[in-house]
């Protein structure tokens, strides 16, 4: 994961808006109950956003889904996480050190 720089990790069971300010989203970890399928939403924003959806994860029943981005996501906002039904939990990876990140193209000169 990230060129092996630790990362930080929380596991997460309710929806919740994560943290607020800029900080690099690095992918997450799905893990679907026995009862079935099951959806997480990640959004640059503090609450659900549609405009703003920066990845989403897909599970069967008693199944997985995990996305990892080893340079990160710039995430400008902060981090929503929306947990569907049928979510066992979901582990974010993230990292709060955002100096030197790709922040995308700049207008202007």
């Amino acid at each position: 994961m990230a060129f092996g720089v630790p990362l930080r990790k929380v596991r997460l069971t309710a929806d919740v808006p994560f943290l607020a300010g800029p900080l690099l989203y690095h992918g997450g970890l799905l893990r679907a109950t026995a009862a079935g399928a099951s959806i997480v939403d990640v959004y640059d924003a503090l609450a659900v956003d549609a405009a703003l959806l920066a990845d989403a994860f897909r599970a069967a029943a008693n199944e997985h889904d995990q996305h990892i981005f080893d340079a990160g996501l710039f995430m400008e906002r902060g981090i929503f996480i929306d947990l569907g039904a049928n979510v066992a939990d979901f582990i974010l990876y993230f990292d709060l050190d955002v100096e030197g990140a790709f922040m995308g193209p700049r207008a202007g000169p």
